[in-house]
């Protein structure tokens, strides 16, 4: 994708910038041009956004763990207090892996 800084001819220079958001992705991965504001991997956080789920790199990496065993659905977005990170479930089974906002997987429940 072309990327713009200056014209002479700004109708132009808008032409180029709108046809090149009419192609963008958003919100496709962690690396998207563009995102929106939700709960999501690939989106982008309100600022008065809270975790309210709150486990450790131990907790998310143990298969019989409560928070791979209890209420765990895709998308659920946990705060890892032991990397300062957020992660969020690929799924609903407790052996279903954590992804962080990268797309990575982060922690694999064994």
């Amino acid at each position: 994708m072309r990327h713009v800084t200056s014209f002479n001819n700004t109708s132009e220079s808008l032409r180029i910038s709108k046809d090149a958001h009419e192609k963008d992705d958003v919100d496709f991965e962690a690396r998207s041009h563009h995102h929106t504001l939700g709960k999501g991997p690939t989106q982008a956080a309100t600022g008065n956004h809270t975790h309210t789920v709150v486990s450790t790199t131990a907790a998310l990496a143990s298969i019989t763990n409560a928070i791979n065993t209890i209420g765990k659905y895709e998308g659920l977005d946990v705060w890892n207090r032991t990397t300062g990170k957020p992660v969020w479930a690929v799924g609903g089974l407790a052996g279903d892996v954590w992804k962080d906002a990268t797309g990575a997987v982060a922690h694999t429940p064994v």
